[in-house]
Formats: C-alpha cells, sequence, structure tokens
C-alpha cells in the first residue's frame, strides 16, 4: 500500500517556529513531526510513501534523504495548491487504478492509540483518510474517501 503525506503548507499557525523551518519538520522530543508519521506508516507496513512539498523543501528532502524504510516520493508544488490540489495532483499522476493510497498529514500523533494497523485506528479523530477508485459498476466516477 502506498502514503500520501501532505507536508507542503506553511505553517502558519505557528508563527515564529515555522518561520525558518517546516512545521513537518518541528521537533517533538527530539523528533521532527514527520517521523512519528514515518514510523506509523511503517508499522503499517507502506511499500512507498508520496510527500508534497512546497515551504522549504530542501529541508525535508534533505532530512529524509537517507531514509531506509520504505520508497519516498517527492512531489513538489512550484505553487501551492492547497489540500485538494495536491490529492488530485497525486491521484491522477502517481496511482494505479484501484489502488488505494493512505491520506496523512505530516504532522499527525497518534498517541496512546494502537496503531499497529491503520483499519483498526479508532480515535474518533479523521486525521487519517484511506482513498480508492469507485467500484466500476458505481454510477459516480472518481475517488471516494473511505475510512475503514
Amino acid at each position: 500500500m502506498k502514503a500520501f503525506i501532505l507536508a507542503a503548507g506553511f505553517g502558519k499557525r505557528m508563527g515564529r517556529y515555522t518561520a525558518d523551518i517546516p512545521k513537518p519538520m518541528l521537533k517533538v522530543n527530539g523528533y521532527p513531526l514527520i517521523y512519528y508519521t514515518l514510523f506509523i506508516l511503517k508499522k503499517w507496513q507502506v511499500s512507498e510513501a508520496i510527500i508534497n512539498l512546497h515551504y522549504l523543501p530542501d529541508l525535508i528532502k534533505s532530512d529524509l534523504a537517507s531514509f531506509p524504510y520504505f520508497r519516498l516520493v517527492f512531489s513538489h508544488e512550484s505553487e501551492i495548491l492547497e489540500t485538494a490540489g495536491a490529492v488530485r495532483k497525486v491521484l491522477y499522476t502517481r496511482l494505479q487504478p484501484g489502488e488505494t493510497i493512505i491520506l496523512i498529514n505530516a504532522d499527525c500523533l497518534f498517541l496512546p492509540a494502537d496503531v499497529d494497523r491503520p483499519f483498526q485506528l479508532d480515535t474518533g479523530i479523521n486525521s487519517c483518510l484511506f482513498l480508492q477508485e469507485r467500484p466500476a459498476e458505481s454510477r459516480e466516477t472518481g475517488w471516494y474517501f473511505n475510512k475503514k
């Protein structure tokens, strides 16, 4: 399974903390926020993660250059696409028909929830969504959210 990590934003609500560092690289307990997301995806046995980048992208790319656990693909946004635009870009450029993808933010912390498998996750918070192509027999076309 693949994952799409939303990491392109400016982190404006963090004020001065994100003046010279992207929000996914802010540290919590000594580790950048994006590491927590990657750890969860490793536990979920993701084979590839696509990370969208815009604000200070080189800081994230260089930090993750030697990430060893699964393939990382960086999707650079020259213009900020917002969430819907980023998702649309990835759905139509990085996925095969019928493929499911986990959509997750770069700043997710699932604590103290049991995160052994994404399908067992039930925190009451929609922090993680699953996207699937609509079945061929459906009258609607395109992709839909599927909270498993």
